[in-house]
């Protein structure tokens, strides 16, 4: 969930039917940026687009429960000179082994 703050969390919930009681968000850390978000449910991954052109991908730690940044994505200022945009959309390649990315320009 991307709030309009420019926040991103995860939501989950404890039950399967709809309990407003039983939801709770995990914030993504060090994120105040985003701009839009997908998920990449093989992998358990969490990916956000970033108003710089980059995305972070996040993890959910098994231990504690909390979003972990694993790595981010960002494009090359050899390729793209400047400033490229906001990240507006991104989708996973068909393996899910890539992830891809658009930019608002």
């Amino acid at each position: 969930m991307i709030l309009s703050d420019g926040r991103a969390a995860f939501l989950t919930a404890t039950t399967k039917g709809y309990d407003p009681n039983s939801v709770q968000g995990i914030w993504a850390p060090n994120l105040e940026d985003a701009t839009c978000s997908n998920v990449n449910h093989k992998y358990r991954l969490l990916s956000f687009g970033r108003r710089n052109a980059e995305t972070a991908v996040f993890g959910v730690d098994d231990q504690t429960g909390a979003l972990q940044n694993l790595f981010n994505l960002k494009l090359s200022s050899r390729d793209f000179p400047g400033s490229p945009g906001a990240v507006k959309s991104m989708a996973w390649t068909p393996g899910n082994l890539f992830e891809e990315f658009y930019l608002r320009i």
